[in-house]
């Protein structure tokens, strides 16, 4: 959740999500990338690079080099993504939600 203290798992005032922790899976030493943005967090993790290396610094932004305004949910030109993947994972995640997400933001360039 962009935002969200660690520590505030640990006070006991978040049940529904220290039941899913219980349940699943989360990550103990997750670092987020700064903005506490949502997409540019997610292609942090995608890249393994920072925003400020792999070109998504914010959920919609202006690039004055570029003629138009990137918002993830109508760009779908490849320029705007620098770095790649981390891994090629699609072998490994094909047809579940993960993998059906980071087909749908087009993270995955070659198949």
């Amino acid at each position: 959740m962009d935002g969200f203290r660690a520590s505030y798992l640990t006070q006991n005032i978040t049940p529904a999500l220290q039941r899913i922790i219980d349940c699943g899976v989360h990550s103990k030493y997750l670092i987020p990338s700064f903005p506490s943005k949502t997409f540019p967090n997610h292609y942090a993790i995608a890249t393994g690079l920072y925003p400020a290396w792999n070109g998504i610094v914010d959920n919609g932004f202006y690039d004055p080099n570029l003629p138009e305004k990137y918002f993830k949910k109508t760009t779908h030109d490849p320029g705007w993504y620098l770095g790649e993947p981390v891994s090629d994972f699609a072998w490994i995640f094909r047809n579940t939600k993960i993998y059906l997400s980071v087909k749908a933001f087009k993270l995955i360039f070659e198949e």
